[in-house]
Formats: structure tokens, C-alpha cells, sequence
């Protein structure tokens, strides 16, 4: 943090202040100038290459669903023919799947290899495509058992029911479809999801966890309540309209050797992915902001459910103190709620094109059945 001295007059003292935040800006733009680091790693999560001879790379992240990751390369150099050698990969033990990282600007995306296409353009050259998907993927290709515990030929009761803060609920659910991945044998405490109750759960071979959240801290969030019913639902077609309706974002981060722990006293294997899911828009907790004026600031609204539980209405945030970390000059990580920065429309602005959806209720009702009782049609 840079300190100014008070005992310069006003004019020295914004003079250093105005030199401060230049070099803040140079160096947020060094930043961004330093190319992405792609990696590309084995299915045992193995380093084999370091891509810097791609023609392209592109990179989509989507929230609460797979975003897509695509790198356009020459066959005929190493980084080529490693991803079109499928068999040869698998005689060196080295899996058929291909993991990526790319860091970025003090950012990790991670994912999986969806496909390679060898493509022969006009000019004679031989290209490699190779496609990736987010390791949201990953999560569509989880069930929730109407039992987690018991095995596949004992599912009683059939139905998975389980209510709570939705971001404990989330990682709960997920969190037992990974044991049982697992063949995990661990007895449950009264919250499996409390990081003080999970001490004694070996995760250390664990391709994919979930990050612990006790039910108390999930409280303590205000976190907008959910209940989830699954008869073997796909965990990604249950856990959409949960993380919609709450406005919580999943998160997955690739932990790699190096990197600090994801929680105190995590002990996890190279390249584990670790699943959270966040509340970062603060619209049914601590208001998130919905309007204002450059001379009045940022009004902050917190959005509550009414009578019907489908429509909701907005009140005004008595709690308008700006987070101590947009004081800090560096910062890039926006606070819960609060944008980092605005753009408006007007004559002098950023924004070339936009677009705005509004989206209204429909249904005014649920309903839910199953087998009607022996002797009623």
C-alpha cells in the first residue's frame, strides 16, 4: 500500500497520489501483456507441454454451466502430435484424456479435452483444433443417488430429500455422489460439511473435492434457503435452478503442487479440482447494487421473496459502507454486491454495443407426484 506523507502540502500530497496510481495502472498493465501460460497435462495430471507455438487460444468461461476452451496448433510440431496421438499416449501410460491450464493475470481455467480435429487448409498446412470443455463438465456427469450409502441394488428410501443454505446444500449433495465415487467408508458427523468435523477424512487420492462449508457459516451468509428432491437426477439439471434461484456461482479451481491450500489443512493430491459454490452477487444477502448517480453513488437493494415465492421485491440496504479492500490501490477482486467499476452510457463512454433481458415469472405452481397408492387408478 502506498503512504503519503502528511506533512507535504495538498498539492505535493495529490501529486503523490496521482504518481501512485499511474504506477498502479503500468503495472496492472504489465500484467495483462504477459502472454497466458498453457499447459497442457496427462490423465494423471503429468506435465507434458507447454503451448507456445499455437496459431490461436480461446477461452470461454460460463457460470453454472461448461464453457469452452480451443487451441488451433500446427500438426507437424510436438504440442500437434501429442494431441492427435491417442494411441500412443495410452502405450506410454499416459491416459487418453488431456487436462489443460491456462493462467492468466493472476487467474487459473482448467478443463478436459472434448475432441482434436486434424483440418488441411487452402495453403497446404496441416492444423490441429483441439476443444476443451471447463471442468464444469465434469459435475454433468454425476448422479444423485436416491441413497448415496447403500448399494446400487438397495435404494431405499428412492428419493434424496435435503433442505438448507443453498450453498451448503450444493456442496453436501455433490460432496456425498464423490464419496460414494470414492467407496468412501468415512462416518458421517451431524455436518458433513463442517471443516472442524472432517479431520479424519483421507481426501489425499481424491481426483475432485469439494471445499468444506459448515452449516452455521452457510447461516451466518444468509444464504437463500433451497430444498433439493432427486430420484437419480442429474446433479447439473438439480443443481441449476438452485444456483439461478439463489444467484450462487459454482467454482472450481485446479490445485496444483505449489499453490497454498484451499482451506487449512487440506492435504490433496497434484491436480485435484476443488468445487465451490459462492455467493458473490449479494442480492438476498447484503444488497447488491442496482442504480445511483455519479454525484450520489451506488444504491445498494436487497432482494426478497414475497407471498408466491416466485416474484420478489427489492428494499433499500441501510448498510451503504464501501469494503476497506477498494481503498487498497492494486485491487482487482470486487467486493460481494459491488461492481469494481462502471461503465455508463452517455456521449464519452466504453461501452461499444450492449444489450439488456429482463425476464418475468411464469408458472404460479408446482406440482409433484408419483405412484398412487395399490387399488387407486
Amino acid at each position: 500500500m502506498t503512504v503519503i506523507d502528511q506533512e507535504l502540502s495538498l498539492e505535493e500530497q495529490c501529486r503523490a497520489i496521482w504518481n501512485a496510481t499511474q504506477e498502479h495502472a503500468r503495472k496492472e498493465q504489465r500484467l495483462r501483456e504477459i502472454p497466458p501460460l498453457v499447459r497442457l497435462w496427462d490423465g494423471e495430471m503429468r506435465l507434458q507441454h507447454v503451448v507456445q507455438a499455437e496459431y490461436s487460444v480461446q477461452a470461454e468461461l460460463i457460470d453454472g454451466d461448461s464453457g469452452v476452451f480451443e487451441i488451433k496448433h500446427p500438426f507437424d510440431h510436438p504440442v500437434g502430435q501429442w494431441l492427435w496421438d491417442e494411441h500412443g499416449r495410452l502405450e506410454r501410460g499416459e491416459k487418453r484424456n488431456v487436462n489443460i491450464t491456462i493462467d492468466y493475470c493472476e487467474s487459473r481455467l482448467s478443463g478436459l479435452l472434448e475432441y482434436v480435429e486434424l483440418e488441411g487448409d487452402e495453403d497446404g498446412d496441416q492444423v490441429i483444433t483441439a476443444r476443451f470443455l471447463s471442468d464444469y463438465e465434469r459435475l454433468k456427469w454425476y448422479h444423485v443417488w436416491a441413497n448415496p450409502w447403500l448399494p446400487e441394488w438397495i435404494q431405499f428410501p428412492r428419493i434424496f430429500i435435503s433442505a438448507g443454505p443453498a450453498t451448503w446444500l450444493l456442496s453436501l449433495i455433490l460432496d456425498l455422489q464423490l464419496q460414494r465415487e470414492r467407496e468412501s467408508t468415512w462416518a458421517l458427523p451431524s455436518d458433513p460439511m463442517d471443516p472442524a468435523q472432517r479431520t479424519d477424512l483421507n481426501q489425499s487420492t481424491w481426483s475432485m473435492v469439494v471445499k468444506p462449508i459448515s452449516f452455521a457459516q452457510a447461516m451466518n451468509d444468509g444464504v437463500l434457503w433451497s430444498i433439493a428432491a432427486s430420484r437419480f437426477k442429474n446433479f447439473h439439471e438439480l443443481a441449476q435452478p438452485i444456483m439461478q434461484d439463489s444467484e450462487v456461482s459454482p467454482v472450481i479451481r485446479c490445485y496444483l503442487e505449489g499453490d497454498p491450500p484451499p482451506w487449512p489443512g487440506a492435504n490433496l493430491r497434484h491436480g485435484t479440482r476443488v468445487v465451490s459454490f459462492e455467493d458473490r452477487s449479494g442480492r438476498f444477502t447484503t444488497g447488491a447494487a442496482t442504480g445511483g448517480t455519479i454525484w450520489d453513488g451506488l444504491i445498494r437493494t436487497i432482494s426478497e421473496f414475497v407471498g408466491d415465492f416466485i416474484d420478489s421485491t427489492s428494499k433499500l440496504a441501510t448498510d451503504t459502507t464501501i469494503p476497506v479492500e477498494y481503498f487498497e490501490p492494486g485491487n482487482r477482486r470486487p467486493a460481494r454486491g459491488m461492481p469494481l467499476a462502471v461503465w455508463r452510457d452517455g456521449e464519452i463512454t466504453g461501452l461499444d454495443t450492449y444489450r439488456m433481458r429482463k425476464t418475468g415469472s411464469k408458472g404460479i405452481q408446482v406440482i409433484t407426484g408419483g405412484h398412487s397408492m395399490p387399488g387407486v387408478a
